[in-house]
């Protein structure tokens, strides 16, 4: 509903593969996102995304945080139990990589993410949140500055304030 504020946040553990051929790197990844939206129209929620994140892999080990702006577009009336919804965030992250050797390394990173996911409504203003995401990190051209892919599930909760 219009006017309506939207606090939520959710939490994911990924497997990313970055870097191609002899460079490629597989590590594991845990998230925390939480999130704020206002509903500028019915449906349509724009706010701001936070990422809280730590990776580890053979080596190495890094901690970030990016923030940005994030839009979800409700596909059915707030009526229902299950509320399907299609997002969008886009991120600035800055990251800091630790290895074994000695070589701590800070970068930043443009995030772009798309998601797919339900809200199950458990009371008329909180849902728990599934969703499916995909989402590309670009890096700068530096050593340790390899692109990676990630794409995942994560779960959460939602709070509505209704207006």
């Amino acid at each position: 509903e219009k006017g309506s504020v939207l606090v939520g946040g959710s939490a994911a553990i990924t497997r990313t593969t970055s870097g191609s051929g002899a460079t490629e790197v597989t590590s594991s990844n845990i998230f925390l996102n939480p999130r704020a939206l206002f509903f500028v129209a019915h449906r349509v929620g724009i706010g701001g995304d936070v990422s809280l994140g730590r990776s580890s892999s053979a080596g190495r080990s890094s901690s970030g945080i990016g923030v940005g702006p994030a839009i979800r577009y409700y596909l059915v009336p707030a009526e229902r139990s299950a509320l399907p919804y299609l997002g969008a965030a886009f991120r600035v992250q800055r990251s800091t990589s630790e290895s074994s050797t000695g070589n701590d390394v800070s970068s930043t990173a443009r995030e772009f993410e798309g998601v797919l996911g339900v809200d199950f409504m458990i009371s008329r203003q909180v849902g728990i949140v599934a969703e499916a995401f995909a989402s590309k990190l670009t890096r700068g051209s530096g050593p340790f500055d390899a692109d990676a892919t990630a794409i995942g599930v994560r779960f959460g909760i939602d709070a509505f304030f209704l207006r």
